[in-house]
């Protein structure tokens, strides 16, 4: 696999405080990356200095600043499109690749249907001493109507999904889970169930994000039926909710020719009306796209968009931004 063409995407904005580590860590993968792209969105600090430092001795960096400030998902993916290699292996700023990363990743591309590789990282705190580890649980692609597919520090993926995405310019959406709903949508994933990542969690993390475990209090059927339906009735909207199912109906709009998606998307298109008639409706195309599973489990799916709509605004849940 030494012909596989990386492209390393690196986004910075003010991160001269641990830079130097990650670019280090990127030029010592035991599998060179074809490219390490950076793209800088108008820090104020020395990051701009540090990376004209590091382009000028190694000529695989290539590196753009914005003429102005596009934030962190627009940055990530504007990056995307420069980038010149096959695959996309997305980096933060303040992290530090373990040094068979890349080697371990273009590895698991030996299916040839597979399209998105990611891994579980150790968290860290600024110092890098490890706090723990962050295990990415196994998604389909219904799962990712939630939450992300996993964390874009741990992402490589093949560079022409994203040109499934004709409609673009309308989508705004975070970065990393616009990667995995695309990539799912054409092809399969692929877990290295080992930590790849030393992922550093500090105060000055751009996008921070906690990962605390969500806390659910346990409702019977007929509370959550009611309080959701209350709600409803009532005309009540959740703040982001619509946000986030408008984004993932247009990702998802462009792969309906393939009949799974197609099936996700109309659960989408009921579920993100906030009615209490589209409710029902989308709770029974839930119901109908678990017919897999075990008839217990099967005939509870259908109160999972119940709990999740509930939950939502007391926990965020599936919003990682």
């Amino acid at each position: 696999m030494s012909s596989v063409k990386v492209s390393v995407v690196l986004c910075t904005y003010n991160g001269e405080l641990y830079l130097r580590e990650q670019l280090d860590s990127l030029l010592n993968q035991s599998f060179r990356p074809y490219e390490i792209l950076i793209q800088d969105d108008q820090s104020t600090d020395n990051t701009w200095q540090i990376i004209e430092e590091y382009k000028s001795l190694n000529a695989c960096i290539k590196s753009h600043q914005n003429s102005q400030r596009l934030g962190l998902n627009q940055n990530f993916i504007t990056a995307f499109f420069k980038a010149s290699g096959d695959y996309i292996a997305i980096s933060d700023q303040d992290d530090v690749w373990l040094q068979d990363k890349l080697d371990l990743y273009v590895k698991a591309l030996h299916d040839k249907d597979c399209c998105f590789v990611y891994s579980d990282s150790f968290i860290t705190d600024s110092t890098l001493t490890v706090t723990g580890r962050f295990n990415v649980p196994d998604h389909s692609l219904i799962d990712l109507v939630w939450m992300g597919l996993a964390p874009g520090h741990s992402v490589l993926f093949k560079k022409d999904v994203l040109l499934g995405l004709k409609n673009l310019h309308e989508i705004d959406f975070i970065y990393d889970w616009l990667v995995g709903l695309t990539a799912l949508s054409v092809g399969q994933a692929k877990k290295i169930d080992q930590p790849a990542t030393y992922w550093r969690r500090h105060d000055t993390t751009v996008g921070r994000q906690d990962f605390k475990p969500i806390e659910y209090e346990y409702l019977k059927p007929y509370q959550l039926l009611f309080r959701v339906f209350k709600s409803l009735l009532m005309g009540r909207k959740l703040k982001n909710f619509s946000w986030q199912y408008e984004n993932i109906f247009l990702i998802l709009k462009n792969f309906e020719g393939v009949t799974r998606v197609k099936a996700i998307n109309k659960f989408v298109t009921y579920y993100k009306q906030e009615k209490p008639w589209a409710m029902v409706i989308a709770c029974f195309i839930y119901l109908r796209l678990h017919q897999h599973v075990k008839a217990k489990d099967w005939i509870k799916s259908v109160y999972i968009p119940l709990h999740k709509y509930y939950f939502y605004k007391y926990t965020g849940a599936g919003l990682r931004g």
